[in-house]
């Protein structure tokens, strides 16, 4: 009787506890190796997707994983093997009387209206994700995702705080929703590398033409097993990276709210002294600059990931409303759709935490400021602190955007007719 009390309330605690390792929610005792155990799963899936020469270990510019370049090269080749298919997929007459052209090249919607619709959405999204894949091994190999070593100093030393830039009271959150964050994005990942050659093999699937002729038949599974290759090297790769950039910001915040902490504590004192102004000049500028290096070197993968990625996904969204596409087509479409919008929307939703941290920021340092009666130096250099951090809350308005072309056009206005203002300034003169 006794065993059934105590055996069941223990059995499901055990299933609870299990649950949530299973979701990223470890017990604060195994919180730091299991922290390092999900980060090296993510490394991993980058490793097997070839989007990252050296993973997170960074401090050696030399070094890369082994057999990643014959591995990347051969990729490479099937990948440009499956755009030249989709190309002629695309652009190739659909008709009874060029089947055979659809049965080399593995077409499941050969004789559909669809047909050229669904092989050019295809190669565009291709050619997109491909062309961000190049240019994400490309900041890999230039070292300009070099912060991504925090990820590699986790796996070492667990959340160190001293390593970590982050305070006591601000590595609590960051560290849970960080592991919550790479537990989930790295299963989603395992599961997306299944579901890549299912999707593929499911159109198939409906194609009676698949059942009745053996050379289709194994052309197809030929043809499967490339553009699972091809998906992977691409859409999968890049799913990687928005996971790896998603848990750069929150860290990224936990660093700025570091800051914002230590500025508000000196804030608080009756009179500032030289040393704790330096201290928060320090703390403020050493993490301007890694945002600022970052920001610069990825600025275009930035601009290129929101923009055109968000319009493709709307674009897919709208052609699964407004289009007869099969159901299994659809259905592929929301999700790829829903999904990248999703995890756009996740990285404006925290990269907007920076703007008002940021304006905060800048009111204890002036508040700091007028507090130190000496310091001069130091002084300057919070000035110039305050300059670089009030551009986060400074946006570009459409005032600014009418004033930068009236100058434009003035400046032009004044080459353009130099002549005629030189004898209008010598005249005044002569007059005068």
């Amino acid at each position: 009787m006794s065993q059934r009390k105590y055996g069941l309330p223990l059995s499901v605690s055990y299933w609870i506890k299990r649950f949530r390792y299973l979701i990223g929610l470890p017990d604060e005792i195994d919180f730091d190796s299991y922290a390092a155990k999900k980060i090296t799963l993510m490394e991993e899936s980058a490793r097997s997707l070839l989007i990252t020469r050296r993973g997170y270990n960074h401090s050696d510019p030399n070094w890369e994983f082994p057999e990643f370049k014959w591995k990347n090269s051969i990729g490479r080749i099937i990948f440009i093997i499956v755009l030249i298919r989709m190309t002629i997929l695309s652009f190739y007459p659909n008709s009874t009387n060029c089947l055979w052209i659809n049965i080399y090249l593995g077409n499941p919607f050969h004789g559909e209206t669809y047909s050229s619709t669904v092989a050019i959405l295809g190669l565009s999204l291709l050619v997109v994700c491909g062309a961000l894949r190049e240019y994400c091994i490309y900041l890999d190999d230039i070292g300009a995702i070099k912060d991504l070593e925090f990820l590699r100093v986790i796996q070492l030393h667990g959340f160190d705080c001293e390593r970590l830039l982050i305070n006591r009271k601000q590595i609590s959150s960051f560290k849970r929703f960080l592991v919550f964050h790479v537990t989930n994005w790295t299963s989603m990942l395992r599961f997306n590398k299944l579901a890549n050659g299912l999707i593929m093999l499911s159109f198939r699937l409906y194609d009676p033409l698949f059942y009745s002729n053996p050379v289709y038949a194994i052309i197809s599974i030929i043809w499967i097993i490339m553009e699972t290759i091809a998906s992977r090297l691409s859409f999968t790769s890049l799913l990687n990276v928005g996971g790896t950039g998603i848990a750069l910001v929150p860290w990224y915040l936990a660093r700025l709210r570091s800051c914002y902490d230590l500025a508000l504590k000196v804030s608080l004192q009756n009179s500032v002294n030289e040393s704790s102004l330096k201290r928060v000049n320090y703390r403020v500028i050493r993490f301007l600059n890694g945002l600022d290096k970052i920001m610069d070197d990825s600025k275009y993968l930035l601009f290129v990931a929101i923009f055109l990625t968000s319009f493709l996904a709307d674009s897919v969204i709208f052609l699964a409303i407004v289009s007869k596409f099969p159901k299994q087509i659809i259905g592929t479409f929301y999700f790829a759709g829903f999904f990248c919008i999703t995890a756009i929307g996740f990285i404006i939703y925290f990269t907007g935490g920076f703007v008002q941290l940021a304006d905060e920021i800048y009111i204890l340092l002036v508040k700091i400021v007028n507090k130190c009666p000496l310091a001069i130096e130091e002084k300057l250099n919070t000035h110039k602190i305050l300059d670089r951090i009030g551009i986060f809350g400074t946006g570009t308005k459409i005032g600014d955007i009418i004033d930068r072309v009236t100058r434009d056009l003035f400046v032009y206005y004044i080459l353009e007719n130099a002549s005629t203002v030189m004898l209008l300034i010598c005249n005044i003169n002569a007059s005068i």
